[in-house]
């Protein structure tokens, strides 16, 4: 999908959706920046409130991963004198996330616990793990309908909060992963044209309201 984060839905162009989901997240955030090297997206970003840190063009390639680009964007505010305990990454394709789980991400991280704080989500399919050498094998111990099975807690790209320690060095998970659970609307994910399909719907039909 070409300029997929720009693309309209509903009212506003996609990452719009993350960027007011994390101005309702409260006082746990302390700012809120989008990386970016597209002009037309700085300038939106900008019209909605976000701070904008220019993305160099060898981090904004299609094979480029998100830890080198929150370093980057790290970097840039520390220099302008900003002090941070930790980093989140909200990805501009989870547009449904409910603030709450923000919330629930930052107290989790406040304990001390933990170094990184990952969304996942419960998934109850009969699920196997699928061998290079044809061979299925179940992940549950017996076949029961799905009101029976303990769900696989799946990674749900929504949410990733990393100390800024681990940032600075390139990473985001540390060695002591915590996690919040969320639910199946906060964890739709936008890769493909059918899932913008789906995500409209949603939005016409009023589920997830802004």
């Amino acid at each position: 999908m070409p300029r997929k984060n720009i693309k309209m839905l509903g009212d506003f162009p996609l990452f719009v959706w993350t960027l007011k989901v994390a101005g309702k997240a409260g006082d746990v955030l302390t700012k809120i920046v989008v990386s970016t090297e597209d002009e037309e997206i700085a300038e939106v970003a900008r019209k909605y409130g976000g701070e904008v840190v220019a993305r160099p063009a060898e981090l904004a390639q299609d094979s480029t991963k998100s830890e080198p680009v929150l370093t980057h964007a790290l970097e840039v505010l520390e220099s302008a004198g900003g002090k941070y305990d930790a980093v989140l990454l909200l990805s501009p394709t989870n547009p449904f996330r409910d603030p709450k789980f923000i919330r629930e991400a930052a107290d989790l991280f406040s304990t001390g616990k933990f170094d990184t704080i990952v969304g996942l989500k419960p998934v109850y399919k009969y699920s196997y793990d699928a061998k290079k050498n044809g061979e299925a094998t179940p992940l549950y111990e017996k076949r029961a309908n799905r009101q029976e099975r303990k769900p696989v807690w799946l990674e749900n790209g929504a949410l990733y909060l990393a100390s800024a320690k681990l940032v600075r060095n390139g990473e985001i998970f540390g060695k002591k992963i915590g996690f919040v659970m969320m639910d199946e609307l906060s964890s739709v994910n936008i890769d493909e044209s059918v899932d913008f399909l789906y995500a409209d719907s949603i939005v016409k039909a009023g589920i997830f309201r802004l």
